[in-house]
Protein backbone atom coordinates (compact mmCIF):
# COMPACT_ATOMS: atom_id res chain seq x y z
CA UNK A 1 0.00 0.00 0.00
CA UNK A 2 2.93 2.34 0.67
CA UNK A 3 3.95 2.01 -2.98
CA UNK A 4 0.41 2.82 -4.11
CA UNK A 5 0.47 5.99 -2.01
CA UNK A 6 3.79 6.96 -3.58
CA UNK A 7 2.35 6.43 -7.05
CA UNK A 8 -0.68 8.62 -6.34
CA UNK A 9 1.45 11.30 -4.68
CA UNK A 10 3.72 11.35 -7.71
CA UNK A 11 0.70 11.70 -9.96
CA UNK A 12 -0.59 14.62 -7.93
CA UNK A 13 2.78 16.30 -8.25
CA UNK A 14 2.58 16.33 -12.04
CA UNK A 15 -1.06 16.71 -13.03
CA UNK A 16 -2.25 19.56 -15.24
CA UNK A 17 -5.51 21.48 -15.46
CA UNK A 18 -8.45 19.14 -15.09
CA UNK A 19 -12.06 19.96 -16.00
CA UNK A 20 -14.62 22.70 -16.37
CA UNK A 21 -17.99 24.07 -17.42
CA UNK A 22 -18.47 24.92 -21.10
CA UNK A 23 -22.20 25.67 -21.42
CA UNK A 24 -23.77 27.72 -20.00
CA UNK A 25 -20.59 29.82 -20.11
CA UNK A 26 -18.92 30.20 -16.73
CA UNK A 27 -18.10 33.50 -15.07
CA UNK A 28 -14.57 32.22 -14.65
CA UNK A 29 -12.14 32.26 -17.53
CA UNK A 30 -9.73 29.32 -17.84
CA UNK A 31 -12.39 27.23 -16.07
CA UNK A 32 -10.08 24.27 -15.46
CA UNK A 33 -8.09 26.22 -12.86
CA UNK A 34 -11.06 26.81 -10.51
CA UNK A 35 -11.60 24.02 -8.01
CA UNK A 36 -11.29 22.83 -4.39
CA UNK A 37 -8.13 20.99 -3.33
CA UNK A 38 -7.74 18.50 -0.49
CA UNK A 39 -11.42 17.63 0.07
CA UNK A 40 -12.59 14.24 1.38
CA UNK A 41 -15.65 12.67 2.96
CA UNK A 42 -15.64 12.73 6.75
CA UNK A 43 -13.66 16.00 6.86
CA UNK A 44 -15.12 19.19 8.27
CA UNK A 45 -13.28 21.34 5.73
CA UNK A 46 -10.96 21.01 2.77
CA UNK A 47 -7.28 20.80 3.62
CA UNK A 48 -5.66 22.22 0.49
CA UNK A 49 -2.49 20.58 -0.80
CA UNK A 50 -1.09 18.68 2.18
CA UNK A 51 0.99 15.55 2.63
CA UNK A 52 -1.13 12.41 2.88
CA UNK A 53 -1.09 11.22 6.52
CA UNK A 54 -1.38 7.49 5.85
CA UNK A 55 0.72 4.95 3.96
CA UNK A 56 -0.75 1.91 5.70
CA UNK A 57 -4.26 2.34 4.33
CA UNK A 58 -6.27 4.49 1.96
CA UNK A 59 -4.68 7.97 1.73
CA UNK A 60 -6.56 10.25 4.13
CA UNK A 61 -6.35 13.96 4.92
CA UNK A 62 -8.20 14.08 8.24
CA UNK A 63 -9.68 11.86 10.94
CA UNK A 64 -12.29 9.89 9.02
CA UNK A 65 -15.68 9.08 10.52
CA UNK A 66 -17.76 8.35 7.42
CA UNK A 67 -18.33 5.26 5.33
CA UNK A 68 -18.79 5.47 1.54
CA UNK A 69 -22.40 5.75 0.37
CA UNK A 70 -21.86 5.24 -3.38
CA UNK A 71 -23.35 2.26 -5.17
CA UNK A 72 -20.23 0.23 -6.12
CA UNK A 73 -21.64 -0.15 -9.65
CA UNK A 74 -20.97 3.58 -10.16
CA UNK A 75 -17.28 3.50 -9.27
CA UNK A 76 -14.83 4.88 -11.83
CA UNK A 77 -11.37 4.04 -10.40
CA UNK A 78 -10.05 0.63 -9.40
CA UNK A 79 -6.75 -0.63 -8.04
CA UNK A 80 -6.12 -4.37 -8.02
CA UNK A 81 -5.74 -5.70 -4.48
CA UNK A 82 -6.84 -2.40 -2.92
CA UNK A 83 -10.58 -2.08 -3.36
CA UNK A 84 -10.84 0.75 -0.81
CA UNK A 85 -7.84 2.80 -1.97
CA UNK A 86 -10.00 5.70 -3.20
CA UNK A 87 -12.69 5.36 -0.52
CA UNK A 88 -12.22 8.75 1.17
CA UNK A 89 -12.25 10.83 -2.00
CA UNK A 90 -15.37 12.87 -2.86
CA UNK A 91 -17.15 10.48 -5.25
CA UNK A 92 -17.29 7.81 -2.52
CA UNK A 93 -20.20 9.81 -1.08
CA UNK A 94 -21.49 12.28 -3.71
CA UNK A 95 -22.01 15.76 -2.33
CA UNK A 96 -20.84 14.94 1.20
CA UNK A 97 -17.31 16.37 0.97
CA UNK A 98 -16.85 20.00 2.02
CA UNK A 99 -15.74 22.66 -0.46
CA UNK A 100 -13.88 25.92 -0.09
CA UNK A 101 -16.29 27.49 -2.56
CA UNK A 102 -19.22 26.25 -4.70
CA UNK A 103 -17.74 28.36 -7.52
CA UNK A 104 -14.17 27.14 -6.97
CA UNK A 105 -10.99 28.91 -5.93
CA UNK A 106 -8.26 30.02 -8.30
CA UNK A 107 -5.59 27.28 -8.00
CA UNK A 108 -7.95 25.30 -5.73
CA UNK A 109 -6.54 26.84 -2.54
CA UNK A 110 -4.68 29.91 -1.31
CA UNK A 111 -1.24 28.47 -2.14
CA UNK A 112 0.65 28.06 -5.41
CA UNK A 113 1.59 24.43 -6.29
CA UNK A 114 2.59 24.46 -9.97
CA UNK A 115 3.75 20.84 -10.05
CA UNK A 116 0.25 19.74 -9.05
CA UNK A 117 -1.50 21.94 -11.58
CA UNK A 118 -2.62 24.13 -8.65
CA UNK A 119 -1.97 27.39 -10.46
CA UNK A 120 -4.24 30.43 -10.74
CA UNK A 121 -5.53 31.84 -14.02
CA UNK A 122 -3.75 34.93 -15.31
CA UNK A 123 -4.72 38.00 -13.32
CA UNK A 124 -5.78 36.13 -10.16
CA UNK A 125 -3.99 35.20 -6.97
CA UNK A 126 -4.27 31.66 -5.55
CA UNK A 127 -7.37 31.39 -3.41
CA UNK A 128 -9.44 34.04 -5.19
CA UNK A 129 -13.05 32.94 -4.79
CA UNK A 130 -15.07 32.47 -7.98
CA UNK A 131 -18.11 33.84 -6.14
CA UNK A 132 -16.44 37.26 -6.22
CA UNK A 133 -16.32 37.47 -10.02
CA UNK A 134 -18.85 39.91 -11.41
CA UNK A 135 -20.04 40.42 -14.94
CA UNK A 136 -19.78 37.84 -17.68
CA UNK A 137 -22.45 36.37 -19.94
CA UNK A 138 -25.98 35.83 -18.63
CA UNK A 139 -28.01 32.87 -19.94
CA UNK A 140 -31.82 32.99 -19.96
CA UNK A 141 -33.71 29.85 -18.96
CA UNK A 142 -37.53 29.74 -19.02
CA UNK A 143 -39.25 28.05 -16.08
CA UNK A 144 -40.04 24.42 -16.90
CA UNK A 145 -37.75 24.29 -19.93
CA UNK A 146 -35.12 21.67 -20.66
CA UNK A 147 -31.60 23.06 -21.09
CA UNK A 148 -28.17 21.75 -22.07
CA UNK A 149 -25.23 21.69 -19.68
CA UNK A 150 -21.84 20.65 -21.05
CA UNK A 151 -18.31 20.38 -19.70
CA UNK A 152 -14.94 18.96 -20.68
CA UNK A 153 -12.03 17.14 -19.08
CA UNK A 154 -8.27 17.69 -19.37
CA UNK A 155 -7.27 15.19 -16.66
CA UNK A 156 -9.79 12.44 -15.98
CA UNK A 157 -10.03 11.80 -12.24
CA UNK A 158 -13.30 9.87 -12.61
CA UNK A 159 -16.18 10.41 -10.21
CA UNK A 160 -19.41 12.22 -11.01
CA UNK A 161 -21.11 15.58 -11.25
CA UNK A 162 -24.20 17.64 -10.43
CA UNK A 163 -25.71 21.02 -11.31
CA UNK A 164 -27.27 23.39 -8.76
CA UNK A 165 -28.82 26.89 -8.53
CA UNK A 166 -28.82 29.63 -5.91
CA UNK A 167 -30.70 32.96 -6.11
CA UNK A 168 -28.33 35.92 -6.40
CA UNK A 169 -30.38 37.63 -3.70
CA UNK A 170 -29.15 34.95 -1.26
CA UNK A 171 -25.66 34.41 0.11
CA UNK A 172 -23.83 32.15 -2.35
CA UNK A 173 -23.08 29.33 0.08
CA UNK A 174 -22.79 25.63 -0.65
CA UNK A 175 -25.91 25.17 1.48
CA UNK A 176 -27.87 27.51 -0.78
CA UNK A 177 -26.84 25.61 -3.90
CA UNK A 178 -27.69 22.32 -2.23
CA UNK A 179 -31.30 23.48 -1.84
CA UNK A 180 -31.76 23.74 -5.61
CA UNK A 181 -30.23 20.69 -7.29
CA UNK A 182 -31.37 20.45 -10.90
CA UNK A 183 -32.75 17.09 -12.02
CA UNK A 184 -31.21 15.60 -15.13
CA UNK A 185 -33.68 15.00 -17.95
CA UNK A 186 -33.87 11.54 -19.46
CA UNK A 187 -31.45 8.64 -19.34
CA UNK A 188 -29.02 9.78 -22.05
CA UNK A 189 -25.75 11.70 -22.01
CA UNK A 190 -24.06 12.83 -25.21
CA UNK A 191 -20.35 12.81 -26.04
CA UNK A 192 -19.54 15.70 -28.36
CA UNK A 193 -16.44 15.21 -30.54
CA UNK A 194 -16.11 18.06 -33.00
CA UNK A 195 -19.37 18.16 -34.93
CA UNK A 196 -20.28 14.59 -33.99
CA UNK A 197 -22.59 13.98 -31.01
CA UNK A 198 -23.02 10.39 -29.78
CA UNK A 199 -25.78 9.44 -27.33
CA UNK A 200 -24.85 7.01 -24.54
CA UNK A 201 -26.70 5.66 -21.54
CA UNK A 202 -26.34 7.91 -18.50
CA UNK A 203 -25.53 6.35 -15.13
CA UNK A 204 -27.31 8.51 -12.57
CA UNK A 205 -27.90 8.08 -8.85
CA UNK A 206 -29.88 9.57 -5.98
CA UNK A 207 -28.69 6.94 -3.49
CA UNK A 208 -26.46 8.10 -0.64
CA UNK A 209 -26.15 11.61 -2.08
CA UNK A 210 -26.10 14.94 -0.28
CA UNK A 211 -28.55 16.53 0.01
CA UNK A 212 -30.68 13.43 0.30
CA UNK A 213 -32.28 12.53 -3.02
CA UNK A 214 -30.15 14.90 -5.10
CA UNK A 215 -29.25 13.51 -8.52
CA UNK A 216 -25.69 12.95 -9.71
CA UNK A 217 -24.25 11.48 -12.92
CA UNK A 218 -21.20 9.25 -13.24
CA UNK A 219 -18.35 10.45 -15.47
CA UNK A 220 -19.05 8.26 -18.51
CA UNK A 221 -15.65 8.11 -20.21
CA UNK A 222 -13.08 6.03 -18.28
CA UNK A 223 -9.49 6.92 -17.70
CA UNK A 224 -6.65 4.47 -18.35
CA UNK A 225 -6.30 1.55 -15.93
CA UNK A 226 -4.16 1.62 -12.77
CA UNK A 227 -3.80 4.13 -9.94
CA UNK A 228 -2.32 6.81 -12.20
CA UNK A 229 -5.06 6.40 -14.81
CA UNK A 230 -2.74 7.58 -17.57
CA UNK A 231 -1.96 10.80 -15.73
CA UNK A 232 1.76 10.08 -15.83
CA UNK A 233 1.78 9.51 -19.57
CA UNK A 234 1.41 6.51 -21.83
CA UNK A 235 2.12 3.71 -19.34
CA UNK A 236 0.93 0.08 -19.39
CA UNK A 237 -2.35 1.11 -17.77
CA UNK A 238 -3.43 2.66 -21.07
CA UNK A 239 -3.75 -0.78 -22.65
CA UNK A 240 -7.17 -1.02 -20.97
CA UNK A 241 -9.70 1.40 -19.40
CA UNK A 242 -10.80 1.63 -15.76
CA UNK A 243 -14.20 0.31 -16.88
CA UNK A 244 -15.80 -0.49 -20.21
CA UNK A 245 -16.13 2.64 -22.31
CA UNK A 246 -19.55 3.39 -23.85
CA UNK A 247 -17.66 4.47 -26.98
CA UNK A 248 -15.24 1.76 -28.15
CA UNK A 249 -11.65 2.96 -28.20
CA UNK A 250 -12.35 6.17 -26.27
CA UNK A 251 -10.65 6.24 -22.88
CA UNK A 252 -7.78 8.02 -21.24
CA UNK A 253 -6.65 10.75 -18.89
CA UNK A 254 -6.66 13.72 -21.22
CA UNK A 255 -5.32 15.42 -24.35
CA UNK A 256 -1.78 15.75 -22.99
CA UNK A 257 -1.62 12.52 -21.00
CA UNK A 258 -2.22 8.82 -21.67
CA UNK A 259 -5.12 7.46 -23.71
CA UNK A 260 -6.16 4.45 -25.76
CA UNK A 261 -3.63 3.96 -28.56
CA UNK A 262 -1.10 6.40 -27.15
CA UNK A 263 2.59 6.20 -28.05
CA UNK A 264 4.53 4.43 -25.30
CA UNK A 265 7.76 5.92 -26.58
CA UNK A 266 6.57 9.17 -25.00
CA UNK A 267 7.49 7.67 -21.60
CA UNK A 268 6.27 8.47 -18.10
CA UNK A 269 9.20 10.24 -16.40
CA UNK A 270 9.74 13.91 -15.61
CA UNK A 271 12.68 13.90 -18.03
CA UNK A 272 10.41 12.53 -20.77
CA UNK A 273 8.02 15.43 -20.21
CA UNK A 274 10.87 17.96 -20.36
CA UNK A 275 12.47 16.54 -23.49
CA UNK A 276 9.19 15.85 -25.33
CA UNK A 277 6.54 18.12 -23.78
CA UNK A 278 4.00 17.61 -26.60
CA UNK A 279 4.65 13.94 -27.29
CA UNK A 280 1.47 12.55 -25.68
CA UNK A 281 -0.63 15.28 -27.23
CA UNK A 282 0.27 14.01 -30.71
CA UNK A 283 -1.44 10.71 -29.84
CA UNK A 284 -4.21 11.88 -27.53
CA UNK A 285 -4.87 15.54 -28.33
CA UNK A 286 -7.60 15.00 -30.90
CA UNK A 287 -9.01 11.76 -29.43
CA UNK A 288 -9.50 13.21 -25.95
CA UNK A 289 -10.95 16.52 -27.15
CA UNK A 290 -14.59 15.94 -26.23
CA UNK A 291 -17.42 17.43 -24.20
CA UNK A 292 -19.92 15.68 -21.92
CA UNK A 293 -23.45 16.97 -22.56
CA UNK A 294 -26.58 16.48 -20.42
CA UNK A 295 -30.07 17.94 -20.29
CA UNK A 296 -31.44 19.45 -17.07
CA UNK A 297 -34.98 20.46 -16.19
CA UNK A 298 -35.46 24.05 -14.98
CA UNK A 299 -37.67 23.79 -11.87
CA UNK A 300 -40.62 25.99 -11.00
CA UNK A 301 -38.62 28.75 -9.31
CA UNK A 302 -39.44 32.47 -9.05
CA UNK A 303 -38.22 34.46 -12.04
CA UNK A 304 -35.02 36.32 -11.36
CA UNK A 305 -31.24 36.17 -11.30
CA UNK A 306 -29.47 32.99 -10.18
CA UNK A 307 -26.01 31.52 -10.04
CA UNK A 308 -25.52 28.03 -11.43
CA UNK A 309 -22.85 25.89 -9.76
CA UNK A 310 -21.33 22.95 -11.60
CA UNK A 311 -19.74 20.48 -9.15
CA UNK A 312 -17.52 17.53 -10.15
CA UNK A 313 -16.66 15.17 -7.26
CA UNK A 314 -13.51 13.23 -8.18
CA UNK A 315 -12.79 9.62 -7.22
CA UNK A 316 -9.07 9.31 -8.00
CA UNK A 317 -8.05 12.46 -6.14
CA UNK A 318 -9.31 14.55 -3.15
CA UNK A 319 -10.48 17.33 -5.47
CA UNK A 320 -13.79 18.95 -6.41
CA UNK A 321 -13.97 21.02 -9.57
CA UNK A 322 -16.53 23.82 -9.41
CA UNK A 323 -17.39 26.84 -11.49
CA UNK A 324 -20.41 29.12 -11.67
CA UNK A 325 -22.48 30.66 -14.45
CA UNK A 326 -25.00 33.52 -14.39
CA UNK A 327 -28.59 32.43 -15.14
CA UNK A 328 -31.72 34.54 -15.53
CA UNK A 329 -34.85 32.48 -15.00
CA UNK A 330 -37.83 33.92 -16.85
CA UNK A 331 -41.48 32.91 -16.93
CA UNK A 332 -42.82 31.01 -19.91
CA UNK A 333 -45.04 34.01 -20.74
CA UNK A 334 -41.97 36.18 -21.35
CA UNK A 335 -40.52 33.84 -23.95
Amino acid sequence: MAMHAVVLTTLAARAAAHGGLVNPPAREQTVMLWFNEGCQIGCQECQGHVKVNSTAGPPSLCTQDMEPTLDPALRTYFLEGSSDFFRYNPWSAPGHSPVFSPCGLAAGQDTFYPFNGDVPPAGYKPGFDGRNISGGPVTEWPVGSVQEVSWNIAANHGGGYAVRLCPLASEQTEECFQKHHLPFEGDETWIQQGEQRTPIRANRTTKGTNPSGSQWTKVPIPSCGGAAGGGLGCDDGCDAPQFESPIPGLWGNGPGNGCAGCDKQCGTSVLDRILRPNCNEKSCGKTMDYQIVDLVKVPDLPAGDYALSFRWDCEQTPQIWAQCASIKIVSQAVV
